[in-house]
């Protein structure tokens, strides 16, 4: 771990982690920063059977497709009537459409969005995935919602230049998704959508807008899925450290001085830049592993 690596590491420590994830997420706009920008891959060797060979699956183990889990979850728990994991009936005002929608076990109104739909997110790197990884993209409760059939078709595999819910009350947490999203899985963003997505945050009424999941949409109270590995503590921002630089831990006392003189909002963003590039250190070796 060279010093600079180092000092990063102090500095999170220094700053009070939660376990249950981070309670102030930070703003979209910020994120978007972090993405890549590049030009669409080619869809000519798209296969949409490569992320989901047999559909919705029980991926979370509670013995419920994704599919219902959604469902439970987006539906107004007032008409919500279930039968086992089966949603038999629902009732919800649609996140794009903005319009009542209404679910009835055969006959529904509703669909499960990916909000990064499957065709985008192959056109923006998931075409290097390997189908574990695509499983797991498709059945990612953060990227879905419930929404009204009509709008799932209009939407498609569209990205944000192409498509925006008829509900503009949704736009800044819509975008605000969609980088949230794209982050998780390092996905990039082609010019025109960065560019389009930065404009739309950039709004007074979007700036704040934190990057979360697709939950957010309909709801405040939600929780992000947890990373692995937990956090850095000091503990082991201090083990990582070789024993033989002693100069490199008086630096860190500096560092961690300076820190200190910080205003609360640099100290914010130091903690929140070095836990995503933690996050997405570890993502990037894992699909290595499962390549």
């Amino acid at each position: 771990m060279n010093t600079t690596t180092a000092l990063a590491a102090f500095a999170l420590a220094l700053t009070p982690v939660s376990t249950e994830g981070d309670p102030t997420p930070p703003p979209a706009l910020e994120v978007l920063a972090e993405i890549t920008v590049a030009e669409d891959h080619s869809m000519d060797s798209y296969d949409r059977d490569t992320f989901a060979p047999t559909g919705w699956i029980d991926a979370t183990g509670n013995d419920c497709t994704t599919r219902e889990d959604i469902l439970a979850r987006d539906l107004d728990d007032a008409t919500l009537q279930t039968n086992g994991c089966t949603v038999e009936y629902g009732q919800t005002t649609g996140a794009y459409s903005g319009e009542p929608i209404e679910h009835i076990q055969g006959s529904s109104q509703v669909d499960i969005d990916h909000v990064v739909a499957v065709g985008q997110a192959w056109r923006n790197g998931a075409h290097t995935w390997n189908e574990k990884t695509r499983q797991a993209f498709y059945q990612d409760q953060e990227n879905l919602i419930a929404v009204s059939a009509s709008q799932n078709q209009a939407k498609g595999a569209k990205d944000a230049t192409e498509y925006l819910p008829p509900n503009q009350g949704t736009y800044c947490q819509y975008a605000a998704v969609t980088v949230y999203i794209k982050d998780k899985y390092d996905l990039a963003m082609n010019p025109a959508e960065h560019e389009f997505i930065a404009d739309l945050l950039a709004d007074p009424e979007c700036a704040e807008t934190p990057a979360a999941p697709a939950q957010a949409i309909y709801t405040s109270n939600w929780q992000a899925q947890p990373d692995t590995p937990q956090p850095l503590n000091a503990t082991t921002a201090l083990a990582d450290l070789p024993s033989q630089l002693s100069l490199g831990v008086a630096l860190l006392a500096t560092g961690a001085i300076l820190i200190l003189a910080l205003s609360r909002k640099a100290r914010k963003f130091i903690f929140r830049t070095t836990k995503r590039s933690a996050r997405r250190a570890v993502r990037k070796s894992i699909r290595a592993l499962t390549k």
